[in-house]
């Protein structure tokens, strides 16, 4: 992991309540291309999955091509396939990833079409280049899709794109002003 990344992880999974949630649900990362965010991305949700003690563990990276999603599952398998560890408890097959260390567990690739998946109930998900997505709807059908969940986390990774009138360019605005305590 970079410096960047590995204070990313601990500020997703290092922060818990009294109940033993997590204390934060959603993260942004907001960088420039070819940092490494889709690599980055397949990291958490293989972390989300085999580490995370959610029962029937449901995670997902979701992109707006299939072609954009088929690369964040080649990463995931060719971990997986690279990890003893990992290859010995997975079952990878053409389209998904499972595993049944907490019930049966699913990794998944799709195209984000937020019409299609409301039946899913993720403990994770990755949506990436959120700035080429022009509304929230597969946002907001993941956000209720977790409320079953608990301790969900849903990441957010884009590049910065060229269309303000996309609601990512408020998240980016909502984003600095957290980070200034505004």
């Amino acid at each position: 992991l970079t410096h960047y990344q590995a204070w990313i992880v601990s500020q997703m999974f290092g922060w818990y309540r009294l109940d033993e949630t997590r204390k934060y649900r959603y993260g942004m990362i907001y960088t420039a291309r070819k940092s490494g965010k889709t690599m980055f991305s397949v990291a958490v949700m293989l972390l989300l999955s085999y580490y995370d003690d959610e029962f029937d563990s449901e995670v997902y990276l979701l992109a707006t091509t299939r072609e954009q999603a088929n690369q964040g599952m080649k990463y995931m398998k060719s971990i997986v396939n690279q990890s003893e560890s990992l290859a010995s408890r997975s079952i990878v097959r053409r389209f998904d990833i499972g595993h049944e260390i907490n019930g049966e567990a699913i990794l998944k690739s799709l195209a984000a079409k937020a019409e299609s998946l409301d039946s899913l109930n993720p403990n994770g998900c990755i949506i990436d280049e959120m700035h080429a997505h022009p509304d929230l709807s597969l946002y907001n059908v993941m956000k209720s899709g977790t409320l079953a969940r608990t301790s969900p986390m849903i990441l957010i990774t884009s590049t910065a794109g060229f269309n303000t009138e996309y609601p990512f360019y408020g998240m980016v605005e909502r984003g600095k002003k957290v980070l200034m305590q505004e």
